[in-house]
């Protein structure tokens, strides 16, 4: 399925990102292994991925006592 990258590099960041994010990284789903061919497809998702993370908004946690915690 390299292709798959190829195609939707933006799309597959912008989701992986928004489901780390979800419920402030506090779900037992979050994402956070990728398993890829390596090559152009992969760094150009990568690269994706660290322009979405860079223009994500920082969430809060539900209270100020987690957060410090």
């Amino acid at each position: 399925m390299p292709h798959i990258l190829d195609e939707k590099a933006g799309l597959l960041a912008e989701g992986r990102c928004g489901s780390s994010q979800m419920g402030v990284g506090q779900f037992c789903t979050n994402p956070g292994v990728v398993v890829a061919v390596k090559g152009p497809a992969l760094d150009a998702f990568k690269a994706q991925s660290a322009n979405v993370r860079k223009k994500a908004v920082a969430l809060r946690m539900l209270t100020n006592r987690n957060a410090q915690a």
